[in-house]
Formats: structure tokens, sequence, C-alpha cells
């Protein structure tokens, strides 16, 4: 007999450098933060690696809002986050 289509499915798992961003990035963000994607993005990441200055050094950006206090949409970048 085959396997059954549960037992198949695996729990998406983080690299660990990408579960340390994370972790840090959750860390520094205001109380009550809570972060997001962005709708229309080519991939439905929370933390978005990209080269802004063009040092050939990726900055996390992420997208977030204050789940409390309003529904505005607020951006930060963090350096030195390559993996």
């Amino acid at each position: 007999m085959g396997k059954s289509p549960t037992s198949l499915i695996q729990i998406p798992q983080l690299s660990k450098n990408k579960q340390f961003l994370t972790k840090a990035i959750k860390k520094a963000m205001p109380a009550g933060a809570v972060l997001v994607t962005p709708i229309k993005s080519s991939t439905k990441e929370t933390i978005h690696m990209v080269d802004i200055d063009g040092d050939h050094v990726d900055e996390a950006i992420v997208f977030y809002r204050n789940e409390e206090f309003d529904r505005e949409i607020y951006v930060s970048q963090f350096h030195n986050c390559s993996f």
C-alpha cells in the first residue's frame, strides 16, 4: 500500500540563519508590531532581502503594522543581514 497524503506533508522549516534574523527583527520591532506581507509581492515573505545601497550586501526590508493602534503600514530596513 502507498503512503497516505498526510504522511507526505512536511512542515516548512526555516534555515538557522533565517530563524536568527527573524527573531532579531521581531525583537527590534515596536511593541504590538505585526509583520505583514505586501499583497502584490512576487514572494510571500515577511522579510525581503534586497541590496538597496549597491554595496553587494543585502539589507532586510520588513513591512509591519501596529495591531492595537492603527491600520497604517510601516517599513523598516535592517543593515548587515546577509545569509
